[in-house]
């Protein structure tokens, strides 16, 4: 944690800084700066680049703009854990609702992306995460994460 005190000052950008926060590693991270934070919410981003994984044709495909949106709840939770001096625990998708996709973004786009947490209890957590690009919704879900207990990492 000391190697992080410095370098957690909002906005963080950078997937240096954001593997500090997450379990992925490049290239698998969708996520590029983290731009505003608070104990419910969080503002996200990404720019849409011909390295990122799950590009095709120029667009990120739906799956990767699904991945993105998880990310961006786990960059939330990530850093709430950082505020609390805890480290960063690894969580997994346990459902995915009420989706829609209206449009994916392509290269060069900047993708912001709000997670709005809904729920919390123990180790469960259900968040609402919007994308847009500009004025333009891309995609809204409903996700519910179970978070791994601290005994069992």
């Amino acid at each position: 944690m000391d190697q992080l005190n410095n370098i957690l000052k909002l906005p963080l950008q950078g997937k240096a800084h954001m593997e500090q926060l997450l379990p992925h590693r490049d290239p698998m991270v969708l996520v590029d700066t983290l731009v505003e934070h608070s104990e419910n919410r969080a503002l996200v981003h990404l720019t849409v680049m011909n390295s990122t994984l799950f590009v095709s044709e120029g667009k990120l495909v739906a799956s990767g703009l699904i991945e993105h949106m998880a990310q961006a709840a786990a960059l939330h939770a990530g850093y709430t854990k950082y505020q609390q001096n805890l480290p960063a625990q690894e969580g997994y998708i346990a459902a995915i609702k009420e989706v829609e996709i209206t449009k994916v973004p392509e290269v060069g786009n900047r993708i912001e992306t709000e997670v709005q947490l809904t729920f919390s209890a123990a180790e469960l957590s259900q968040v609402q995460v919007t994308s847009r690009v500009g004025d333009n919704v891309f995609a809204a879900a409903t996700m519910t994460v179970i978070t791994k207990k601290q005994d069992d990492l």
